[in-house]
């Protein structure tokens, strides 16, 4: 987990909404509910499960992406889910 961490940290620092974390829960912060629903949508329609996390369970404002690494993930799996996500975050400019 700490290798796909690293991984998942050198690809995405540089995209906004990424936090860095030193679990393998990453919040990926995208502010308003609406932003995660729809990148949380793209990212399913890529073979990505991922989980909109949106008020009252986080601060108005604070919407997020609830993205899991586990000992089942590979690098490639971590290296094609950032590659999406960066291309999600481009495209909802």
């Amino acid at each position: 987990l700490h290798e796909l961490s690293h991984v998942y940290d050198e690809l995405l620092q540089s995209v906004d909404g990424y936090v860095a974390t030193c679990t393998p829960i990453k919040p990926f912060i995208l502010g308003k509910s609406q932003h995660a629903l729809n990148v949380a949508r793209q990212l399913k329609d890529k073979g990505f499960w991922m989980t909109a996390i949106r008020p009252p369970t986080v601060p108005e404002g604070s919407a997020r992406l609830r993205i899991t690494l586990t000992a089942n993930h590979s690098i490639k799996d971590i290296s094609a889910l950032a590659s999406a996500l960066a291309q999600c975050m481009e495209s909802n400019k």
